[in-house]
């Protein structure tokens, strides 16, 4: 079997990328492991307003919109943030995938699904990718290959690419409730060490309840369902608790000889709060581009395919480091200084850096401005002056130059 391109992935990334790359006058050929696209579905499914505005993506998976969200400290205290027009919508993200699949499908993309791709080798001539299908083992050629195999790694190596070097814990479940009308986030070293637990609505009466660590998040999951703000207002699971690994680094290199890396895969998650549709979208665009190029040129080099590393590192790499340091720095935080942050985040001057900068999916303009503010700071050193060391800054994004140019 032969293909001008293979997609490993049928989620965001994989389908958006077929989609792009079929419409071109590619061959694709994508191949998804499990035998129904979207399933079975991890994430929370809040994609920002502004990937419907950039990219012509299905608003039938739309389930409702978000214009507001409020942030628990562990004692308590709150801030809420609002808007008058959605910032935000929570997608059915299996119904999200089925729809771009559709799509791609019809513009003459090829699924084979229930097929899991277990060997990989880019030679000079062709990339050979090993299939387990229905209990037999086929071969698939073709002249260039894209990973968009999301947190699952077994493929990389063979590619002569890394991995993301760095992972949250990820924990969620969907419940019958009540009185969830808003995105609700909650913070702290005994919520959620090193990231945040949240309640997102789905329905009047449903809501997804998860949890991302650096460690287990299990336990913290059944800890925040047990919480008085959540428990009285839960009803029974309507869904099974579903665990998994969210990047929160990006790779080295996303490019090898006939090999390109997206979405999560290649680490293009928002390091802040582990959401990557809306980047794995903009980067699958970018990596159907370099394709379509390569093979008009015939050249699917790593040195011909750097140009869409090049391209997402500059759009996105620097969301991606300032969002790495505020991670940081908020894993660093004490419950205690979670508190005093949410209080400074009521205060009139962060109130109008929010409505001037905030953008659900570019948090560098807004944090960069928060740390131009003496209060932050103020608030910062009182942690230090109790002998807690200060945060380290994260290593250096890898920039271009790492690319064969």
């Amino acid at each position: 079997m032969r293909a001008d391109v293979v997609v490993i992935g049928g989620g965001p990334a994989g389908n958006y990328a077929a989609g792009r790359l079929a419409a071109s006058g590619l061959s694709v050929t994508v191949l998804e492991e499990h035998r129904v696209i979207g399933e079975p579905r991890f994430c929370t499914g809040i994609l920002g307003a502004r990937a419907f505005e950039d990219y012509p993506l299905p608003r039938r998976a739309i389930q409702g919109a978000l214009r507001s969200a409020t942030i628990y400290s562990p004692s308590g205290r709150s801030v809420r943030i609002a808007r008058p027009t959605p910032q935000a919508y929570i997608m059915d993200r299996a119904r999200f995938d089925q729809l771009l699949a559709e799509e791609a499908n019809g513009r003459g993309a090829r699924y084979r699904l229930g097929s899991r791709a277990v060997g990989l080798e880019a030679g000079p001539r062709e990339v050979r990718i090993e299939v387990q299908h229905g209990g037999r083992r086929q071969i698939i050629r073709a002249d260039c290959c894209l990973l968009a195999t999301g947190s699952n790694r077994r493929l990389h190596a063979m590619a002569g690419l890394a991995a993301p070097p760095r992972y949250l814990d990820c924990v969620q479940a969907e419940f019958a409730a009540r009185a969830c009308g808003e995105v609700e986030v909650f913070v702290g070293q005994s919520v959620a060490p090193g990231s945040f637990g949240w309640a997102a609505p789905v329905a009047r009466d449903r809501v997804r309840i998860g949890v991302c660590v650096m460690g287990s998040a299990l336990s913290y999951f059944h800890r925040l369902i047990a919480s008085p703000r959540l428990a009285e207002r839960l009803g029974e699971p309507v869904s099974p608790i579903r665990k998994r690994r969210v990047p929160i680094a990006p790779v080295a290199r996303s490019v090898a000889d006939r090999v390109l890396l997206v979405g999560d895969a290649a680490g293009q998650v928002k390091p802040l709060t582990g959401g990557g549709i809306y980047y794995s979208i903009v980067c699958a665009d970018l990596a159907a581009r370099a394709v379509a190029g390569a093979a008009a040129d015939g050249d699917f080099s790593a040195r011909r395919l750097g140009g869409y590393e090049r391209e997402w590192r500059a759009l996105i790499g620097r969301n991606l480091t300032v969002s790495r340091y505020t991670r940081r720095l908020l894993a660093w935080s004490s419950d205690e200084q979670f508190d005093a942050l949410v209080e400074l985040f009521q205060a009139d001057e962060v109130q109008a850096l929010l409505a001037r900068h905030a953008d659900f999916d570019a948090h560098h303009h807004f944090f960069a401005a928060l740390f131009r503010l003496p209060s932050f700071w103020t608030t910062i050193a009182r942690r230090i002056a109790r002998g807690a060391p200060p945060p380290s800054v994260p290593e250096p994004m890898v920039s271009a130059p790492a690319v064969p140019s």
